[in-house]
């Protein structure tokens, strides 16, 4: 299984940690897309494909986002503006969530995550949580689409979190890592282009808290509680 990984992504690098001040996301949304009120009325058939379509967009289009480089390695340059601009952030913040964000309006969805550039946030709601280091709950399985946020704890004291969108998993208990599409990170070693800036990663299944912000939602009226961090 090794051996597939390894033709498929290649070894990978740890990427750094995303922690900047809360903004809610301003704007429309580009492209247009089944909302989730439309989806209530289709039947179990059709909400499946559109949200199976949802997910292949997702992927899509952050994996055409894997040519971008930071210009001068400090957060900046002109596709790196064009994810912060949608959070109204200036040049030089941390951009993994708000790449997140931008790839999920470029395929009209709504994560309806609160200060969707931290990368907590992406994981901060306990009903959209499918994977917590290993199985939870009913033993839901991570799909493509979905977003995977990592903890690390630094040799300074605290924690700084990252969050990527998950590319494939396998439903595998012996394939221990999946690939995801992240910002803000590191090169690959087999990246031939380095530089910081959006690669595709190989992560360990054992590091990441994953949630699905597509098809879960908080029932009416239900207070959006933050979870502790892992």
């Amino acid at each position: 299984m090794f051996f597939y990984w390894a033709f498929f992504l290649g070894f990978c690098d740890v990427a750094y940690g995303q922690v900047v001040s809360p903004l809610t996301p301003k704007g429309g949304i580009k492209q247009s897309a089944i909302s989730h009120r439309q989806s209530a009325s289709l039947s179990a058939d059709d909400r499946k494909l559109a949200e199976s379509d949802t997910r292949k967009c997702l992927v899509k289009v952050a994996l055409g986002q894997t040519h971008v480089r930071e210009r001068t390695g400090r957060n900046d340059g002109v596709e790196v503006r064009k994810y912060l601009k949608i959070l109204h952030l200036p040049e030089g913040t941390p951009y993994c969530g708000a790449f997140i964000e931008w790839v999920y309006r470029q395929c009209g969805i709504n994560a309806n995550v609160q200060a969707p550039a931290v990368a907590y946030s992406w994981m901060k709601y306990p009903n959209r949580i499918v994977w917590n280091k290993g199985p939870i709950r009913d033993k839901k399985v991570p799909l493509s689409g979905d977003v995977a946020v990592f903890t690390w704890r630094q040799r300074t004291g605290g924690v700084r979190h990252h969050c990527e969108l998950v590319a494939e998993w396998q439903d595998d208990e012996e394939v221990e890592d999946f690939v995801t599409v992240g910002a803000n990170t590191s090169a690959p070693r087999w990246v031939k282009v380095k530089g910081e800036g959006v690669h595709k990663k190989l992560r360990e299944k054992e590091e990441a808290v994953v949630s699905n912000h597509i098809a879960p939602y908080p029932p009416k009226g239900e207070l959006l509680r933050p979870i502790a961090i892992f």
